[in-house]
């Protein structure tokens, strides 16, 4: 996390090398200056504000039952998953998938559907 943020920096990596994890704390080093010296945290922040969603209080109905002010936190318990890719920098953002669809079965239809809609989109 930033000082005083709620904006996070997750890097994941399939080696356990003491290397790698200095490779890793040296690109999260650059990242987060460069983050703040171009402005882009503060950009974040602000796109944080301006959630129509607050996030922190859970997303699952039973969590969100008592709190009215967060009625549109009950409409993300029926997103089954979420991906967003960006063309110009060829970066995924993905949610987890939806716990009623994480066993193998639902799963692997969820992802054959996405080639599916993939293969329509493309002509």
């Amino acid at each position: 996390f930033f000082e005083d943020s709620d904006v996070a920096v997750v890097f994941l990596s399939s080696m356990d090398e003491a290397d790698q994890f200095y490779a890793i704390s040296q690109h999260a080093h650059h990242l987060k200056n460069m983050l703040v010296s171009t402005n882009t945290l503060s950009q974040i922040e602000s796109a944080i504000l301006q959630t129509p969603v607050e996030l922190r209080s859970g997303l699952s109905a039973d969590a969100n039952r008592d709190l009215p002010d967060n009625q549109l936190a009950l409409l993300l318990d029926r997103v089954i998953h979420f991906a967003y890719f960006v063309p110009a920098t060829s970066q995924v953002f993905s949610s987890a998938v939806s716990p009623a669809y994480r066993d193998k079965a639902r799963r692997k239809m969820l992802f054959r559907n996405y080639g599916r809609a993939r293969a329509m989109l493309a002509g």
